[in-house]
């Protein structure tokens, strides 16, 4: 799980521990190089790029630019698990920033996953032209 929040330093956010009162699965930050669990979510730490090495399979989190990026995105998790996990995928994308995570929804659905997203009638930021 991919989150835009504002930076650590200005808001911690206890993400984790909301959707850990409410769901029969295990939820915790993702921590760099550890091996997915079964029955497990991981939300991406903020300020951080997250994403599946595709030769171990493990989690990479990594400071903003480590990956060539701006700022945490979607894409390069989404693509990630694309390519390891293939047809066995999942994204859900809600009210997303402007086109990001269009292009790792789209290889998610390429490699035969499945992508859930919010619909563009209720989302404020999405431009949803790209996924089209």
């Amino acid at each position: 799980m991919v989150v835009h929040l504002p930076p650590a330093s200005k808001y911690v956010s206890v993400l984790p521990e909301v959707l850990q009162s409410k769901a029969s699965l295990k939820v915790k930050w993702a921590e760099d190089w550890e091996s997915p669990l079964p029955r497990t979510v991981y939300v991406a730490p903020q300020d951080r790029t997250t994403l599946i090495n595709t030769v171990t399979r493990c989690l990479l989190v990594s400071s903003m630019g480590k990956f060539g990026e701006k700022k945490p995105t979607d894409d390069p998790l989404f693509i990630s698990a694309a390519q390891v996990f293939k047809n066995r995928t999942l994204a859900v994308v809600l009210s997303g920033v402007l086109s990001d995570g269009a292009a790792g929804a789209a290889m998610i659905a390429r490699a035969g996953g499945r992508v859930l997203a919010q619909s563009a009638e209720d989302d404020q930021f999405c431009d949803c032209r790209t996924l089209l």
